[in-house]
């Protein structure tokens, strides 16, 4: 799975493409689970700085059945606000979940 909440940073866009064209070619498919384009497309687009911004993004990756085997994020803050995200009483990071 390609989890960003920016739909429209060019940037991110790349790796999403880059990520889905070698998974194409190992064979497995990509479910993207991306936030909504900023409104009025400011410029620079602002930094990601809070677990909001990912936390509707799990949901909805936990929500899928079956539940995507690993997830690939654009940029290391993402990472980090992921594992928030993700940390609680019934997961552990980098344990199963699926």
């Amino acid at each position: 799975a390609f989890l960003s909440p920016k739909a429209d940073h060019a940037a991110f866009r790349t790796r999403l493409a880059g990520f889905a064209d070698r998974a194409a070619q190992a064979g497995a498919g990509v479910r993207r689970y991306l936030g909504a384009v900023a409104a009025g497309r400011p410029f620079p687009l602002p930094p990601v700085r809070d677990v909001d911004a990912v936390a509707p993004l799990l949901d909805a990756l936990l929500a899928d059945d079956p539940r995507p085997t690993a997830v690939f994020v654009p940029a290391d803050n993402i990472a980090a606000l992921l594992y928030r995200a993700a940390a609680g009483p019934f997961m552990q990071v980098a344990r199963p979940v699926a």
